[in-house]
């Protein structure tokens, strides 16, 4: 007995509507979603955000790009990142937090209390310490920060299967999307917490000026084709998830 065209065509329908409703549902919720500053995520980049958690990647920061030379970008890191980055950073804390009398409610991100220059000096200030100590990192933190590289990887080789089947979409130009590690480096050794960040970006391609800075017209032509190449790429994700 075969399966009748008309259960295949029920079934292809079912799975397309519950995509769409995924779909709708993640825009909805990253339209809801708020910075530090209670900036919403720019709408220039909201379907690459929403394309990229539907495909599995866990983004925290974005940009639809500047004019100052900015090139839009997504930042991608595993899920569920461990609180404590060393053996002893969690008693390290409690110390600081009893010597600086600092309120719960004000390292507490769910508090209206919260203040993030705390958080982010007490956090800092605990790990500069245990980093100078050559503390070891926590086995959490190591599958955490191996979960986040492969995932990177993970991501390049989506980017390259993009340009596989898309070669003209801006590849002769100098404007394509790239994947990369951009903390790697000897500045940030002692932030291992972002060593394996990556994100997804159309890297500044113009020429710049001696200060390091494109002119405004490089900037905003660039900008325009940067724009546009993240868009093909989006809709190459959305391809996928659908």
């Amino acid at each position: 007995m075969g399966i009748e065209l008309q259960d295949l065509n029920c079934g292809a329908l079912e799975k397309n509507e519950k995509k769409q409703r995924q779909w709708k549902e993640k825009i909805t919720e990253l339209r809801n979603i708020k910075d530090i500053d209670n900036h919403p995520i720019e709408e220039g980049i909201l379907e690459t955000v929403a394309a990229l958690n539907l495909l599995g990647f866990n983004t925290f920061q974005s940009c639809d790009g500047e004019t100052n030379g900015l090139s839009p970008f997504v930042q991608c890191k595993a899920d569920n990142e461990p609180s404590d980055v060393y053996v002893g950073e969690r008693e390290l804390k409690e110390r600081l937090i009893r010597e600086r009398s600092i309120s719960p409610g004000s390292i507490d991100r769910n508090s209206p209390d919260y203040d993030h220059g705390i958080f982010v000096d007490l956090e800092g200030d605990a790990r500069d310490e245990l980093f100078n100590k050559k503390a070891e990192e926590t086995e959490d933190f190591k599958l955490w920060n191996e979960r986040t590289e492969i995932l990177g990887e993970k991501l390049k080789k989506i980017v390259g299967d993009f340009y596989a089947s898309n070669p003209l979409s801006g590849g002769d130009s100098g404007v394509t999307v790239q994947v990369e590690f951009p903390y790697r480096t000897d500045e940030h050794k002692k932030y291992p917490a972002i060593r394996n960040i990556f994100e997804v970006e159309v890297p500044y391609a113009g020429i710049r000026t001696e200060g390091g800075y494109p002119s405004k017209e490089d900037a905003a032509a660039f900008l325009l084709r940067a724009q546009l190449e993240m868009k093909r790429f989006t809709e190459f994700l959305k391809e996928k998830f659908y």
